[in-house]
């Protein structure tokens, strides 16, 4: 598999973001300019987590046999 940093857009829904955010918590929204993007660099979501301090990590999704690392 071949693997690239970053999240696609075509591969941007709420149900992606929703199994992302479960490794920690709850996804509840999507911040207001993330809504109406003006650039397609990053997505700000809102989320509720069960852990406590900073989320520093990297999450590997993959699709159609492409591993796609992303930043958290």
């Amino acid at each position: 598999m071949a693997a690239t940093c970053g999240l696609p857009i075509q591969l941007w829904s709420e149900g992606s973001f929703r199994n992302i955010v479960g490794l920690w918590g709850m996804y509840l929204r999507v911040d207001a300019a993330t809504e109406e993007p003006t650039s397609f660099e990053r997505e700000r979501i809102l989320i509720e987590i069960f852990v406590r301090g900073r989320i520093d990590e990297v999450v590997e999704v993959a699709s159609l046999g492409i591993v796609f690392s992303i930043v958290v």
